[in-house]
């Protein structure tokens, strides 16, 4: 299992554990022929080519913490201490074997898996996880994910264990300090002061790939021989040739020559499926969030009765398909995409919840 190759954020959850309260947005591409696939057979390497848009690529370096970070390498070449799984919100171990609250929710502790080495052959440690979030906390651009909103501290007993206290019971913060927040070398940045600005070419990391090549448009990442679950990577070389925008990929999409992609279009099904429906796929990702965010401190706002009209009046329907070509289903009242995870945090009674408008109801609310 490995981690995500884009670092994906979201609204941070008020309570629960849930990894993400998601809905799907992102459409991810997944060719099983073309280019690539004759590229490996040619070359007996088994090799996977993923588009990268231009922002994907930055000119400092594969520094995980920089100004404008380069995300093509999160998950490939720099690991988390667990991966979290959105679809059904279940974590699974990277430099973490496993995690345990304490009974209130304030402190949770990790124990780290033993034998990792950085790709540099230094070993990893617990001195590695403590190093990484004191780095946040002292230059407060590099965190990225607000960890030291409700981190109060983070200590290593020994070399195999890191034990995190928050300011207050927050379970919700497992998926940012576990699932997110990518770890750094200590003997590495340790030296270099402010790890925004680290220039870094030559990224160290734990992940199962190296960079092997980069170039503004193209990065190559090997197979990492050491990996500690070598095993289980089945990809000898990942190629990210990188694209400008949507438009420049969509004249690339229907070839084959990439063989999986994060990709929008409102005619996927006629540009994309048709040509080639035995080997073109696409499938939703529930990487991100869709919602009203209400001030319920305004006057006008804080009547219960006033956001329930407003919830009756929305065509969940229409939004759906105006907004994202209809290839999501509209939102649910809960907000909770219907995903296996996130089923058991729904009542019985809300579930089904119509997604149509009722603008006669909404106004009786009003009177």
């Amino acid at each position: 299992m490995f981690g995500n190759p884009a670092h994906t954020t979201g609204m941070k959850l008020k309570a629960g554990t849930l990894c993400l309260s998601l809905l799907a947005v992102l459409v991810l591409l997944l060719t099983a022929c073309g280019g690539s696939s004759s590229q490996s057979s040619q070359s007996g390497k088994k090799v996977l080519t993923l588009a990268a848009q231009a922002s994907a690529f930055t000119d400092q370096g594969f520094n995980p913490y920089a100004s404008t970070p380069n995300i093509g390498i999160n998950g490939f070449v720099y690991e988390t201490l667990e991966f979290c799984n959105v679809n059904d919100n279940t974590y699974h171990p990277l430099l973490a074997l496993s995690h345990q609250f304490n009974s209130d929710y304030t402190q949770v502790t990790f124990h780290l898996r033993q034998g990792v080495k950085w790709n540099d052959g230094q070993p990893f440690s617990a001195d590695d996880v403590v190093f990484t979030f004191n780095a946040l906390k002292q230059y407060p651009a590099a965190d990225l994910n607000g960890d030291w909103g409700y981190l109060k501290s983070v200590v290593a007993p020994d070399a195999n264990t890191v034990v995190m206290t928050f300011q207050k019971p927050f379970p919700g913060a497992l998926y940012y300090i576990a699932g997110l927040t990518v770890i750094i070398p200590k003997h590495i940045f340790e030296s270099v002061g402010d790890v925004t600005k680290y220039y870094n070419s030559k990224p160290v990391g734990t992940g199962p790939f190296v960079v092997a090549k980069y170039t503004p448009d193209l990065l190559v990442l090997d197979k990492n021989p050491n990996y500690y679950q070598a095993n289980l990577v089945k990809v000898d070389e990942i190629k990210e040739p990188r694209y400008k925008d949507n438009d420049a990929f969509k004249l690339v999409m229907p070839t084959g020559q990439v063989d999986w992609s994060g990709y929008y279009a409102d005619n996927l099904q006629q540009n994309f499926v048709a040509k080639d429906p035995q080997h073109f796929h696409y499938f939703m990702a529930p990487v991100d969030e869709f919602g009203i965010f209400i001030d319920v401190h305004d006057p006008l706002l804080s009547d219960v009765a006033v956001r329930k009209a407003i919830s009756l009046a929305i065509d969940r329907q229409a939004a759906a398909q105006q907004g994202e070509s209809g290839l999501v289903p509209p939102v649910p009242q809960s907000g909770l995409l219907p995903t296996p995870g996130n089923q058991q945090y729904v009542l019985p009674e809300y579930a089904n919840l119509p997604t149509t408008p009722n603008p006669s109801q909404a106004q009786q609310l009003l009177k």
